[in-house]
């Protein structure tokens, strides 16, 4: 299963849930709030982030 399968599995229902590579993308046009650290099966920790709307 890739990491985004994963992230996915381990998210918030109705949240958009993202790695720190995708809020490297995303963030110059989106606000997006820190959820901490969550353990990813297979992945082991991983900093993770909610996506909260565009700018």
């Amino acid at each position: 299963m890739n990491t985004a399968a994963r992230m996915e599995a381990h998210g918030i229902p109705g949240e958009i849930q993202v790695t720190p590579e995708t809020r490297a993308l995303l963030k110059p046009n989106y606000d997006l709030e820190d959820r901490g650290w969550i353990d990813i099966k297979g992945k082991g920790l991983i900093q993770a982030y909610l996506l909260k709307g565009k700018r």
